[in-house]
């Protein structure tokens, strides 16, 4: 033991030194985040002190009008015949041009015009009633005095000679304003604040006094607005409930974060005013004390750098001594949590067989589980990892000689398959895909396992370079054909990539296009074939790229946002959109007619999906029976349960629900028996030349008999002649959609096309 000790002194040495410097560096850290934390909280109490002085000056200009109601009391006549007079010489003086209006009490409590002092009474503001029952003077701040289209500053003043007993004074508020907003600049240096306002209560901003360098939100807080708003966009529940208290409890100040800046936000009600008016200030806390904070952040820099050297040195004997280098490049293989191959063993070994089989024709295969975090949410994590592991079964018993397969993450991996030609591959990928399909945990359930593939065939004439590559492109070709319905297996090639980069830019825009307002809604009117006029509408959505000037065509873009999971947010906006839109032309006289609005798979599996389109329904007032719910017919064909669950929730609430594009491709009779629908739409693939007419005919008159038998609406979607609109009423079929009757109108023109009747007539 000595013997070692003597021979790795230096190094003993070294560690221990480096151990108790990082511990007493640590320890300095804490320190300092202790002192800066400590300077946040004294800076409320400063902020406290500095928000009392503009309490004082917004009581100090109350207290100039009431003085100057007060100079106006002194010689106020005592009796009601001079008052004419008075008020005459007093309108013709400059400095009691900003009073709008005197009332006089007389000694029986009843309020007069002093411009009118022999008429009736008149009304006065009850918030005087505090001040009269006083007998002394007061301000009760700016108020909106009924009837009139001004705002007004009222003062009261006690007279109690003669007839009179006291004076109420309405100021017009803009020289008020004005004097405020000089007194303030008085000594506006002296003072840290970045905003301040003078509010009307119980939130209105009647005066600007420090707008800030830079806007408070999205938006510039301006006079009229409400403060409470912004607060609830800036910060949480919890810092509005603060504010409402300051205002009702006489002040308070608070430290809040707004856009990642710490303020202390100071609310002071004025004294003489009472709650009627207050000022709000906000103060960068870094401010308050920024000399503190500046040193606290130059100790911090110096002893980050000295960790720095001292965890550098080490990191450098450590990687001479002992080899790390190498070491850095051995890891495990093994997948951590199932036990497979990872994404690092498949590498390793692809690699090996692509370099050893330089003739034989090889494929990376990039597997994913449709919807998997829909199995995860519904189902559980339990049922989520037995379905893994029984992939990872299919994988290995799919595997053969010389192929490989690996997990990259959740539920995606990644297969090297050999093969001879394009249709034994597919063969081999179709097996797997109808092995999968029937997964024992979730059949059980009702659902079937739907994996997406994407396939990258090597070139080994013209590819070349590392084996991520090919699983990029896999990547590529799985990604950008999501939406693409009629097959699950995918291969890559150039058009492929240019999808992917329309993709790419498709969705680098989509936020900012909500945002902004680029998706437009259009409507497109049915038609009742018996009664001839109009059954309904359908919402569409369009977006209008504004970059581009053109509006995309809704197949560039929707079946990527029911990918990529965006299409939650379209489908609640095109609900928020149609409600409004609904709501908005019945107040403004419009005739409308009922509304259907699409739902996707992806918003039907969001937590709170009923809750936001009950609550949307509610909010604009849409009467019962007045908005569809259309489910595409994939959907409910794979989820027989959870649809049944939604339907019966949307029909408790007033929806009514629709299938739509049924037999598109996924028909299936239980559909029909286990669905309470009240509409099926039929896919134009039931009006579209077969075999042969008569067998055309016999297949849409027994799918349009067995949905009236089940009780349901028949709507045939696509009718653009003459021709099929005839066969569908001598069918019996209740409603048509399609160009033959209306083409997807913007809202305006749609309102006219329903104003005008919207019947036709058929020769």
């Amino acid at each position: 033991m000595n013997k070692f000790i003597r021979k790795h002194l230096k190094e003993i040495i070294f560690t221990v030194t480096s151990v108790l410097s990082v511990i007493l560096i640590s320890c300095a850290l804490l320190l300092i985040n202790n002192f800066s934390d400590g300077l946040y909280k004294q800076a409320v109490d400063a902020v406290d002190h500095h928000a009392e002085e503009y309490q004082d000056m917004l009581d100090g200009v109350f207290r100039i009008y009431v003085e100057k109601g007060e100079k106006v009391a002194e010689g106020f006549p005592s009796a009601r015949t001079g008052i004419s007079d008075y008020m005459s010489a007093l309108k013709d003086d400059p400095q009691y041009s900003d009073i709008a209006l005197i009332y006089f009490f007389t000694n029986d409590g009843v309020a007069h015009d002093a411009d009118y002092p022999m008429g009736g009474t008149a009304a006065y503001n009850p918030k005087f009633e505090k001040y009269i029952k006083s007998n002394s003077s007061g301000c009760i701040g700016l108020f909106d005095e009924s009837g009139a289209s001004v705002r007004l500053l009222g003062v009261y003043v006690p007279i109690n000679r003669g007839e009179v007993r006291a004076i109420a004074l309405m100021y017009h508020s803009k020289p008020f304003l004005d004097t405020l907003k000089a007194e303030y600049e008085k000594f506006r240096s002296d003072t840290p604040a970045n905003y301040v306002y003078v509010c009307k209560h119980p939130d209105e901003v009647i005066s600007v006094l420090e707008p800030g360098e830079t806007k408070l939100g999205k938006n510039e807080v301006t006079e009229h607005d409400s403060l409470k708003v912004y607060l609830r966009e800036l910060t949480d529940k919890a810092t509005v409930d603060l504010f409402e208290q300051g205002v009702n409890e006489g002040g308070i100040s608070h430290e809040v974060l707004i856009n990642e800046t710490r303020y202390v936000i100071s609310v002071k009600p004025s004294r003489q005013a009472g709650s009627e008016n207050y000022v709000v200030a906000f103060y960068n806390s870094y401010n308050v004390y920024a000399e503190g904070h500046a040193l606290a952040s130059v100790l911090g820099a110096i002893i980050v750098v000295i960790v720095l050297i001292i965890i550098g040195l080490a990191v450098y004997i450590l990687l001479v001594r002992f080899k790390l280098a190498k070491q850095v490049d051995t890891y495990d293989l093994e997948d951590a949590v199932y036990g497979c191959p990872n994404f690092r063993a498949y590498s390793d070994k692809a690699e090996e067989l692509l370099k050893k089989n330089k003739v034989t024709k090889y494929a990376v295969i990039y597997t994913e589980i449709a919807h998997f975090s829909y199995i995860d949410e519904t189902y559980g994590d339990k049922t989520a990892d037995e379905t893994i592991r029984f992939l990872i079964k299919v994988y290995e018993n799919a595997l053969q000689q010389d192929e490989a397969y690996g997990r990259v993450n959740d539920d995606r991996f990644v297969l090297l398959f050999h093969y001879k030609n394009e249709e034994e591959l597919m063969s081999r990928l179709k097996n797997i895909t109808s092995l999968s399909y029937h997964c024992p945990v979730l059949t059980k359930y009702g659902f079937y396992l739907r994996l997406i593939i994407g396939v990258c065939v090597i070139n080994r004439e013209n590819d070349s370079g590392a084996v991520q590559k090919f699983v990029d492109r896999a990547m590529v070709a799985r990604r950008t054909n999501l939406g693409d319905q009629s097959s699950n297996v995918h291969v890559y090639s150039e058009k492929v990539h240019e999808t992917f980069m329309m993709e790419a830019e498709i969705e680098s825009k989509m936020e900012a296009a909500l945002r902004n307002n680029e998706f437009k809604m259009f409507y497109q009117p049915k038609y009742n074939i018996e009664r001839n006029r109009p059954d309904g509408c359908e919402a569409l959505v369009r977006w209008y790229d504004a970059e581009n000037n053109r509006f995309r065509p809704p197949s560039e873009f929707l079946p990527l946002f029911e990918t990529n999971g965006f299409i939650a947010e379209l489908d609640k906006y095109v609900m928020n959109e149609v409600c409004k839109f609904i709501a908005e032309s019945i107040s403004r006289g419009y005739r409308m007619i009922p509304v259907s609005v699409n739902v996707s798979r992806v918003t039907a599996s969001k937590e709170g999906f009923f809750e936001y389109y009950i609550a949307t329904k509610k909010k604009y007032g849409i009467r019962d029976k007045f908005m569809t719910i259309e489910f595409t017919e994939s959907f409910a064909y794979e989820n027989y349960d959870v649809i049944s669950n939604i339907v019966e929730k949307f029909h408790a609430n007033g929806f009514e629900c629709s299938i739509d594009d049924f037999g598109s491709g996924f028909s299936s009779y239980n559909i029909l028996k286990e669905l309470p629908m009240d509409e099926i739409k039929l896919d134009r693939f039931f009006i579209k030349p077969g075999i042969s007419r008569e067998r055309d005919d016999k297949l849409l008159v027994s799918i349009i008999e067995l949905g009236k038998q089940m009780n349901m609406k028949v709507t045939q979607e696509g009718v653009e002649t003459v021709e099929d609109l005839k066969r569908l009423k001598n069918f019996g079929c209740d409603v048509i959609q399609g160009y033959i009757y209306a083409k997807p109108m913007a809202a305006t023109d749609f309102l006219e096309f329903i104003r005008s009747g919207g019947s036709i007539h058929i020769v």
